[in-house]
């Protein structure tokens, strides 16, 4: 399959504290990788680390074949060079714990708002896709509907379909749910698994066990800013290789 996005020796400290040791990672076209761990086992750095909003201390951030640090750790990036991070990082959609809607523009307007600022697309062609979008996401009756209007699960299909307008090759997920009651919790997990049945490629984070064992295509388990274990859900969640995976799970199953 073919690499979409590949961490090499990927590592982060802040002032001096070790928040993700180096790491390696590719994600592959199809794949679904669920990463699992505790609260500050390192998997919020290491998102951050690849989508490049928090810039890696050592190794590189290869997204389709592109070198996003070239430089390395860039502590004083040019114009240029952010320009160019800007235009390779839109190909990457990024959904956050938090929902980070614009408060004042409706539902479309916020999804609407990127594909005309970034790519330049048309006001009625924008808007027309963000409709599609909220289509997809359930949520075509909340166009005009400002966030404050909205559940937080329905926020958050709004922020997934604004992540999709892009057209990303990847879509990073955050603990997308973790904010939210168990009700609205399925509500966003509908949305992402009707993106798993399309063939979404996905790296993603939760506390959901149960949903990453059904949509993973291979589980990372994470601990102390280690990608302590990969393998396929079966192998991690039941037979798990590493003492420190097998502590996880005993806890949580």
């Amino acid at each position: 399959m073919k690499a979409v996005l590949e961490l090499a020796g990927i590592s982060k400290s802040y002032n001096g504290v070790p928040a993700l040791h180096p790491n390696d990672m590719t994600v592959s076209s199809g794949d679904v990788i669920v990463l699992i761990g505790a609260s500050g086992s390192g998997k919020s750095t290491l998102f951050r680390c690849s989508n490049m909003l928090a810039v890696p201390d050592t190794g590189t951030v290869t997204l389709e074949g592109v070198v996003l640090n070239p430089k390395g750790a860039m502590p004083r990036a040019s114009r240029r060079e952010a320009a160019s991070l800007a235009r390779q990082r839109i190909r990457m959609g990024m959904v956050f714990q938090s929902f980070n809607l614009f408060e004042h523009l409706s539902a479309m307007e916020n999804i609407a708002l990127s594909p005309r600022k970034v790519l330049k697309v048309d006001k009625t062609e924008a808007n027309d896709h963000a409709l599609k979008l909220l289509k997809d996401v359930g949520l075509e009756e909340h166009a005009d509907k400002r966030p404050s209007q909205m559940s937080g699960g329905q926020q958050q299909r709004v922020a997934i379909a604004r992540a999709l307008a892009l057209e990303p090759s990847v879509m990073l997920f955050d603990e997308p749910t973790s904010s939210l009651d168990p009700r609205l919790t399925q509500e966003v997990l509908r949305t992402i698994r009707a993106l798993t049945d399309n063939g979404m490629t996905m790296l993603m984070a939760t506390h959901e066990m149960r949903f990453a064992e059904e949509i993973a295509t291979e589980i990372a388990y994470m601990d102390t800013g280690r990608i302590v274990e990969r393998g396929k859900p079966e192998q991690i969640f039941h037979s798990p290789a590493e003492e420190s995976t097998k502590d996880f799970m005993s806890c949580i199953l």
